[in-house]
């Protein structure tokens, strides 16, 4: 009885690890972001299609999911001695249990595994421009060498380039380009202020932990 007590214990301490991990206050801001693009596609062609709305996001979701897994589990060692708070410095999890961290990389590629099925079935299902593919797997892809050799792209000086394009420009872009079919200049320049807002703030996060 007490086995199964301290069994039960152990799962949910292992959940609730797993929920710190995602970091889920991440996708509220994310989520804004994708609801900027649909309503810039709205305000420029008068587009209101909430089930491509909601199959684009689920593209979306599980990429933005993956992200937190992905940086904790190479990130750790930095996180080890860095300052957190909500935003940065990661969830410090892995770094009280490194136990997790095999678990952390396998729902990270799981989760991108997700997001490119259901942009393929996207694809098939709405017929997208062709570079819809590309422009959802490379948004992944982006997400995952943030911090993942071989390219390391936040240690190389590129990491507020990435965050620009990727969660700042990418996700209206990629909004936009669910409900539109395609893309053109107008969510580039709509989106660019905010995107310039998201590597601000970081900035100034960045230098309040110091």
């Amino acid at each position: 009885m007490n086995l199964n007590v301290q069994g039960q214990r152990t799962d949910r301490s292992t959940a609730s690890s797993i929920i710190a991990l995602a970091r889920p206050h991440f996708l509220i801001p994310g989520f804004l972001l994708y609801s900027l693009g649909f309503m810039f596609a709205v305000y420029n062609d008068g587009i209101r299609a909430l089930d491509v709305f909601l199959l684009g996001y689920s593209v979306m979701l599980p990429a933005h999911l993956a992200v937190s897994f992905s940086n904790d589990y190479f990130d750790v060692e930095a996180d080890a001695i860095s300052k957190r708070n909500p935003i940065s410095g990661g969830s410090g999890i892995l770094v009280k249990r490194p136990e997790l961290r095999p678990l952390a990389l396998r729902i990270a590629l799981g989760l991108m595994l997700i997001s490119a099925i259901m942009a393929t079935v996207f694809y098939l299902v709405y017929d997208p421009a062709w570079y819809f593919l590309p422009f959802a797997w490379g948004g992944n892809l982006v997400g995952w060498f943030y911090t993942a050799p071989p390219l390391h792209l936040k240690y190389r000086g590129l990491g507020d380039l990435a965050i620009l394009l990727a969660f700042g420009l990418g996700v209206a872009a990629g909004s936009w380009l669910v409900q539109a079919g395609g893309l053109t200049w107008t969510p580039v320049i709509w989106g660019f202020p905010q995107a310039m807002l998201v590597v601000g703030i970081l900035h100034a996060n960045n230098w309040r932990s110091r």
